[in-house]
């Protein structure tokens, strides 16, 4: 199913979202939100206490990559200080992408780039899903999550 009914205060109809995750994320300063994820945009939905907020303009991010299908999306907290970053993982284009919410709630896209180039041939077969799995934690203990992406045979890490 679809999720296309959320309406926010100017009663305009969000676009439909297939949904891949939906997550309860720590914001920082005490607030929280809502996250929600499809293949090609997501939703994240202030809690402002009694209600999640919406507010289309700023509630909804659909990147500029059309192409891009994430099957990995995840929020994590990379910079200092207390800015939320969406990351996005389509395994099929092997493309990472980099989103931050701000405090004055805007998105703005941070960065993208190829997790590897080609693809590789396991036992005669290509392997074409890759990353196979992410995660996100911090491994240095600098107080910002780390990437770490399963990729092929190998352990990807970016601090």
């Amino acid at each position: 199913d679809s999720v296309s009914s959320l309406q926010g205060n100017k009663q305009k109809e969000l676009p439909p979202i297939n949904p891949v995750i939906g997550r309860h994320i720590n914001m920082g300063k005490g607030k929280s939100a809502l996250l929600i994820g499809g293949e090609k945009r997501f939703y994240l939905l202030p809690d402002t206490g009694e209600r999640w907020k919406i507010d289309y303009g700023k509630t909804f991010y659909e990147p500029q990559t059309k192409e891009v299908r994430y099957a990995f999306l995840f929020a994590t907290n990379r910079e200092k200080g207390d800015k939320t970053q969406v990351v996005g993982i389509d395994p099929n284009a092997h493309v990472l992408e980099l989103f931050n919410y701000d405090t004055d709630e805007e998105w703005s896209h941070q960065l993208e780039f190829t997790i590897f180039d080609q693809n590789a041939q396991r036992s005669g077969q290509q392997t074409n899903y890759q990353p196979q799995d992410v995660g996100v934690h911090d491994l240095n203990g600098d107080g910002k999550d780390d990437l770490l992406l399963l990729v092929h045979d190998r352990m990807l890490i970016y601090y």
